[in-house]
């Protein structure tokens, strides 16, 4: 009972909205964990201090989504989420 199923049978009235709005801050780096990070390749996680969440695109994706196969489903096709794309929106390295 996932709540794409809801969409797929035409009865989008019947989802709840993602409630979760705004900016979620993440708690700060220690300086001395900056060393660390650098030497793992991992130093472009200090720009992580702040996310700011689309509340409509995040319920749409979830509404998209198929557990079962683990993708996202568009009228396109199926479309999924890789590793190298993660590597590409974040800056952190995927070898090693």
């Amino acid at each position: 009972q996932h709540r794409s199923r809801s969409i797929w049978n035409n009865n989008p009235e019947s989802l709840i909205p993602i409630s979760h709005r705004g900016t979620c801050r993440l708690p700060r780096w220690h300086p001395r964990l900056h060393p660390y990070l650098e030497r793992a390749g991992l130093h472009n996680l200090r720009h992580f201090m702040r996310l700011d969440i689309d509340n409509d695109l995040l319920t749409a994706m979830a509404e998209r989504w198929r557990p079962e196969l683990h993708t996202f489903h568009f009228p396109e096709g199926e479309m999924t989420i890789t590793l190298k794309d993660v590597a590409i929106l974040t800056g952190l390295p995927i070898t090693g």
